[in-house]
């Protein structure tokens, strides 16, 4: 369910570089506050379930300090965090913070059972602090749960790795 507050939030670029990544911050202004804000740390979102192996990495070079990232050659490793409250119908955006690395695969998006998108984690090198987005269409009114599966890989990647260390939905 919602938390409550009542904090509304303006996203503000301010670089982005040759590789599409995005750096932005979080103030308060005239947006709606996200309805998911996920970070591995983070124990108020419902439920948060595993397939594969996953483990928590910290390091001051990762956004918030930390990220949830896939061990080994886990195709099909997949984390579903639910549930969240779309508190009101309209179209909605999933911000996946992670890492980009020559190890990391294709994340499949999936909110309520419905595939909406992927995104490609790979890069020749490793990118930290990396945001991509995947348009969610409509959200209607309700408890929603999103599930993110690493199920294939770009071509040049050596396995099916991915990193989140924050997933935020977000009313457009």
């Amino acid at each position: 369910m919602s938390s409550g507050v009542d904090t509304t939030y303006d996203v503000h670029p301010i670089l982005v570089d040759e590789d599409g990544r995005v750096y932005v911050t979080l103030s308060p202004a005239a947006i709606e506050a996200p309805v998911l804000n996920f970070t591995p740390f983070q124990t108020d979102v419902g439920y948060v379930s595993v397939a594969g192996e996953w483990a928590v990495s910290t390091s001051p070079s990762l956004w918030a300090g930390c990220h949830l990232y896939s061990i080994g050659d886990a195709i099909n490793a997949s984390v579903g965090i639910g549930s969240f409250y779309v508190p009101s119908s309209g179209t909605y955006t999933l911000y996946h913070l992670g890492q980009k690395s020559s190890s990391n695969g294709i994340a499949s998006y999936v909110i309520n059972g419905a595939a909406e998108g992927t995104i490609d984690w790979y890069h020749s090198s490793t990118l930290n602090n990396v945001l991509q987005s995947v348009s969610l269409g409509t959200l209607t009114t309700g408890l929603k749960a999103v599930k993110v599966t690493v199920g294939s890989k770009n071509a040049s990647s050596s396995a099916y790795g991915m990193e989140i260390s924050s997933i935020i939905v977000m009313r457009d």
